[in-house]
């Protein structure tokens, strides 16, 4: 699978698809050619680059995609109730933030 097969399975997923190029650009940027091999990884660039333009809707599609691919992964779960609260989605924020707590206790 190439990275172009990566971006459009995950743009299929989301509504906006120029939040998931800003997020590829960036990761190419940081020279993470890598990253396309995940498609949870590509996922959380999405979010990180909708929080950034404070699209929290999106940037929560993104982040929840994420947790689905990837049930073990903390940080997409911490990112995923960061972007609840931050969209003031309080009770998914707490969820979200304990499943985190619940995979990374330090």
């Amino acid at each position: 699978m190439t990275a172009l097969d990566v971006a459009e399975a995950v743009a299929a997923e989301m509504s906006d698809r120029g939040a998931l190029g800003v997020a590829l650009m960036g990761s190419y940027a940081r020279g993470e050619e890598s990253a396309y091999s995940d498609l949870d990884v590509v996922a959380i660039g999405t979010g990180d680059a909708s929080m950034r333009v404070r699209d929290y809707e999106e940037a929560t599609n993104a982040y929840r995609k994420a947790t689905e691919l990837d049930t073990k992964n903390g940080e997409a779960f911490k990112s995923l109730g960061i972007a609840y609260h931050a969209g003031r989605k309080y009770p998914n924020a707490k969820q979200a933030l304990v499943k985190a707590r619940q995979l990374n206790p330090q």
